[in-house]
């Protein structure tokens, strides 16, 4: 195998030999005339390849390639698995010369044969020479294809690796890795032999995922070279160039892991990302009782004019996912892709301790469309519902739905999942937009404030953390929560139950379960989801 680390003169010699008397033992077709005048035809060929090789020699006398030639040894190196860019200047000019070498001898042996096809040909070439008299040995095999690269293209290796995560990855982490994936594909070419790459390789790789234009996915048809930039302001972040290399980084790992190559040229090298200021603002933030009170006194929960004009005042509410998973969030802490992809069968309200089953288990009859993901193994618990959603009528909301279980399988099928593959991405934006609608603009309030508030919540009222831990879904990380079956369902519920989380929105929402369309009180209440 020729690669850099091990790069000598002396296999350089054996490489291009053995590419020549590959070509010397290559079976070639005879020359046969065309005309009544063979002699002029054999004169002529012989002439053509006089003058060819005359080119090839004053080109390797004074070094300096045509452009056309460049290109002609390019290809040449590149059927041979080497790419002659990724080398260092000195190795690619001897190996180019050496292909000259063999393209002149070549013309040599055409030359000869024209006039003897039997007889032995003796190079005169002294490179070819030399190495026809030395010795098979590993460093000078017979065959080029002795020092050629072995095992799978760089393309193919990574389309194993990605089929390999599909099993395992969520479509978000599938999509995010082909999209790196990528770059490092754009950069070193599918047909790379992975086994080929090194360490030099990399840290160039590395240096040209730092040079990449911010806005380099807009580089549509644009090569790798052409989506860089020296202008330091436009390029990547150190912490997004980062990310895109420990792709790269990962795949070679498995690689290596699954003998694909010999050893990982990637480690030990990394992009360098500064450190954070440690007095920077939190990213998220709970809301204060004064902004809940904001938000949950706004037309969505309140009513509006109409569906499509959910944000302005109305009288009509609709109680669906986007009136109940705000407050699912609210009274639960449950993350907004836990609250999205629940099925039917994951509420449970009609016991002594109503609770929803966060799990990845699925409906046997469910699309797969529907699949459900646990961001971890702590994730998977039993969430108690607090007295205050059945208040508000949650209870009556699952059972309308449940009736529909033939036709849907998810309790909040009208909140589609995103292009990414998650559940939370669609409803995120959307909240986003109510947050802003009513005035609270800062971006330390997201929907994951809610989950903030309840861990404040239960710290307010003491509650042990081993219980806060297994209600929230986040592991401890001590040896004894490993034993048993952890806290019981009545405890939790009771932690719950018995939680104050500052804000009363039972006075604030309840009300509109028995509101006529004209504001005033009607005997009986109206359908659960549609009312006026």
């Amino acid at each position: 195998m020729l690669r850099t680390e091990s790069y000598t003169l002396e296999r350089a010699r054996a490489f291009v030999a053995a590419c020549f008397h590959d070509l010397v033992d290559k079976p070639t077709q005879p020359f046969v005339s065309r005309t009544d005048w063979p002699d002029l035809e054999i004169a002529e060929q012989r002439g053509l390849a006089g003058e060819h090789l005359s080119e090839l020699e004053d080109e390797i006398a004074t070094g300096n390639l045509t452009p056309q030639r460049k290109t002609w040894v390019t290809t040449l190196l590149r059927q041979h698995g080497i790419e002659p860019a990724s080398l260092p200047d000195n190795v690619a000019h001897d190996l180019s010369l050496g292909m000259l070498r063999v393209q002149a001898e070549q013309d040599r042996l055409f030359m000869f044969r024209l006039g003897d096809r039997l007889a032995r040909y003796v190079p005169t070439d002294s490179l070819f020479i030399e190495q026809a008299r030395a010795p098979a040995s590993p460093v000078a095999p017979t065959s080029s294809a002795e020092l050629l690269p072995t095992g799978p293209r760089l393309g193919d290796l990574a389309d194993a690796y990605l089929a390999q995560g599909r099993r395992k990855w969520t479509a978000k982490t599938l999509k995010s890795n082909t999209a790196k994936l990528a770059v490092m594909l754009d950069h070193f070419g599918r047909d790379r032999f992975a086994e080929t790459i090194t360490a030099q390789d990399v840290r160039g790789y590395r240096d040209a995922v730092r040079r990449l234009h911010k806005n380099y996915r807009l580089g549509i048809g644009k090569t790798m070279r052409e989506r860089q930039t020296d202008t330091e302001s436009h390029q990547l972040s150190a912490k997004t160039a980062s990310l895109i290399f420990e792709s790269c980084k990962a795949f070679l790992r498995w690689a290596k892991a699954d003998a694909y190559i010999t050893a990982n040229p990637a480690t030990d090298i990394r992009v360098e990302v500064g450190k954070t200021s440690k007095r920077k603002a939190p990213t998220r933030r709970p809301f204060t009782p004064d902004e809940l009170k904001v938000l949950f006194e706004a037309p969505n929960f309140t009513g509006f004019k109409s569906p499509r004009r959910r944000f302005e005042p109305g009288s009509l509410v609709v109680r669906n996912a986007y009136y109940w998973v705000p407050l699912i969030g609210l009274y639960t802490g449950m993350r907004l892709g836990e609250i999205i992809q629940l099925h039917m069968g994951d509420l449970h309200l009609d016991g002594p301790h109503p609770y929803i089953d966060v799990s990845e288990d699925a409906d046997p009859k469910a699309d797969t469309a529907d699949v459900k993901h646990v961001k971890s193994d702590a994730g998977i618990r039993r969430v108690p519902v607090h007295p205050d959603l059945i208040k508000l009528g949650f209870r009556e909301f699952v059972r309308g739905r449940q009736k529909d279980r033939r036709t849907r399988t998810r309790l909040f099928w009208e909140v589609g999942y995103g292009a990414d593959g998650q559940p939370s991405s669609i409803f995120s934006k959307w909240f986003g937009r109510l947050l802003g609608k009513v005035g609270l603009t800062d971006p330390a309030l997201v929907f994951h404030s809610f989950r903030h508030g309840m861990e404040d919540a239960f710290r307010n009222a003491l509650t042990p953390q081993y219980v806060i831990d297994r209600i929230i879904g986040h592991a401890d990380g001590a040896v004894s929560s490993q034993y048993g079956q952890g806290v019981s369902l009545e405890v939790a519920y009771r932690a719950v139950a018995d939680l104050r989380i500052g804000f009363d929105a039972v006075s604030l929402l309840a009300s509109q379960a028995h509101r006529g369309s004209d504001g005033g009180p009607t005997m009986a209440p109206p359908p659960p989801e549609y009312q006026h």
